[in-house]
């Protein structure tokens, strides 16, 4: 994706925009130039849906790059804001602006070398949001998918629960005698990790009229009684 430097004009300022626009193409951006705009809707109109930087007129009484950083931060999209000028605006200005959510401000008397540096600058800015935007992605999709995980194991949960108060209580009541099975050999699931105590379960199982079906792992256990529910367990 190539780097944007979108620059505005909105209103006379005296900056010679040749040697910031030059420290941008330096650094790989490819710079627009969009001209003089009347107002903030029509520069939030002309703005790309891409990632980019917007380059600003820092003016005090309209206070437009303000307003252009904070839509920023309200859509969540990679987008450094940077204010110009002829020299660096008010102490009140300046808070006002690194408050709000401007990425940089620069003063044009600063001279060819201290604007390359801050062009370098705003790209990193630029690439950290992307970076960070992508990883939040990233990261939202995985909630999304962990939250359908868990709403699975959820339903799984309850259907187990279910199955284990039915089994429960078809071995109390034959526990007690008051079960009556139709078939003429009723089922006795046996899970046990001990062959030998598994074989005398099944032996005397056999000697009172069950047929046994053995579980040597909890896994297997479970995948047997999800493929078909015994009697008793």
């Amino acid at each position: 994706m190539t780097n944007k430097a979108i620059f505005f004009k909105i209103k006379k300022t005296g900056c010679n925009l040749k040697p910031l626009m030059e420290s941008c193409r330096n650094e790989q951006f490819e710079v627009e130039d969009r001209g003089q705009v009347p107002d903030h809707k029509e520069i939030k109109a002309m703005l790309p849906d891409t990632p980019c930087v917007i380059f600003v007129p820092a003016i005090e009484e309209d206070c437009i790059g303000i307003k252009l950083a904070q839509d920023a931060i309200e859509e969540k999209l990679p987008r450094v804001i940077v204010l110009y000028a002829p020299s660096m605006p008010s102490k009140e200005y300046l808070c006002l602006a690194f408050r709000e959510g401007v990425d940089e401000i620069i003063a044009m008397d600063d001279g060819p070398e201290r604007l390359a540096v801050k062009v370098t600058r705003v790209g990193k800015m630029l690439h950290a949001k992307m970076n960070s935007a992508e990883t939040g992605g990233r990261l939202q999709r995985k909630v999304a998918e962990m939250q359908i995980l868990c709403e699975q194991l959820e339903c799984e949960n309850a259907r187990w629960q279910e199955r284990l108060l039915a089994l429960s209580a078809t071995s109390v009541k034959l526990a007690t005698g008051r079960l009556q099975f139709a078939e003429s050999t009723p089922t006795l699931f046996i899970a046990a990790t001990s062959q030998t105590q598994a074989n005398i379960a099944a032996e005397l199982a056999g000697q009172i009229g069950f047929t046994t079906q053995i579980a040597r792992t909890g896994k297997e256990a479970l995948e047997q009684i999800a493929e078909f529910a015994p009697q008793v367990i």
